[in-house]
């Protein structure tokens, strides 16, 4: 028989984007923090039967030289889906297009060079922008934090962009952030802290701070750096989180199968982390009344 559902979607977070040394002259360059995932939240009349559920992958970052971050993939759940999070912007003083972040469910942080670079623009139902990188400067500039489920990228600066923080959910019975952006990279300084919601911290090129991968569900990976002095040292970006797909319901027991299935205060949550079916099957119906007399023994 049909059910009420509440649901909640998040895509995978997008991969921070390299530092990169420019030109074989110091100083390396920064770059942005990968965008979060984004994150969507409904309720439904399911009807009986199987409904394809798919859980986004998190993006990977491009180890080495520069590179703008890979986006991550979308998540989707009874004909919604939501975007996976933007890559992280490179940081080069040459290539202007690889230092913009990428567009997603939250857009990445620009990297820093040349003339700066925007962040990536957040797709769908008002997803979060990442920050601006820096212009290039004579000790290599900041990438811009990506945008977060929960508010866009801050600007880089003198401590580099913070990733925007993660939205709040309570859907497991547990108030949880989700899909936090991810740090921008500094080359000269220490990184800012990592954003609420599981995003990834930034590198310091020349400080003691090594970017972090997305720690939780749709967060954005942390920009890499170059360093100030030497031009072939630097510390790598780091990738986005997977998404999830969480659909709970009211009862003390499951009436319908799929993903890792959890009792809370009388309700029940199916967490899927991997693509699955949320299967819904009509109860049996009872035996049939036979009439008549028949012997007790």
């Amino acid at each position: 028989m049909p059910l009420a559902v509440d649901f909640l979607i998040v895509g995978g977070g997008g991969a921070g984007g390299g530092g990169t040394l420019p030109n074989g002259e110091p100083p390396g360059r920064a770059g942005g923090g990968g965008g979060a995932g984004q994150v969507l939240a409904s309720s439904a009349v399911m009807p009986d039967g199987a409904h394809a559920v798919a859980v986004g992958t998190g993006g990977d970052p491009l180890i080495g030289s520069g590179g703008t971050g890979h986006n991550g993939t979308s998540s989707g759940f009874n004909g919604l889906t939501a975007a996976g999070g933007g890559g992280g912007g490179a940081g080069n003083s040459g290539i202007a297009p690889e230092r913009n972040g990428a567009a997603g469910g939250n857009g990445g942080g620009g990297g820093s060079g040349g003339q700066g670079s925007a962040g990536g623009v957040g797709l769908q139902h008002n997803g979060a922008g990442g920050g601006l990188g820096s212009v290039e400067t004579n000790t290599g500039g900041t990438g811009g934090g990506g945008g977060g489920a929960g508010g866009p990228g801050m600007v880089s600066g003198a401590v580099g962009g913070t990733g925007g923080p993660g939205l709040l959910s309570s859907i497991t019975g547990t108030a949880l952030y989700y899909a936090g952006g991810g740090g921008g990279g500094i080359v000269n300084a220490n990184a800012p802290p990592a954003a609420i919601g599981g995003g990834g911290r930034g590198a310091s090129g020349d400080g003691p701070d090594a970017s972090t991968p997305g720690t939780f569900y749709g967060a954005g990976g942390g920009g890499g750096s170059g360093t100030s002095s030497n031009p072939f040292e630097g510390k790598s970006p780091r990738g986005g989180f997977q998404g999830v797909v969480i659909i709970a319901y009211d009862g003390a027991a499951p009436v319908a199968t799929g993903g890792t299935i959890t009792l809370v205060g009388g309700r029940v949550i199916h967490t899927f982390t991997a693509n699955g079916v949320f299967t819904l099957t009509a109860p049996a119906p009872p035996p049939t009344q036979k009439s008549g007399l028949f012997p007790v023994f």
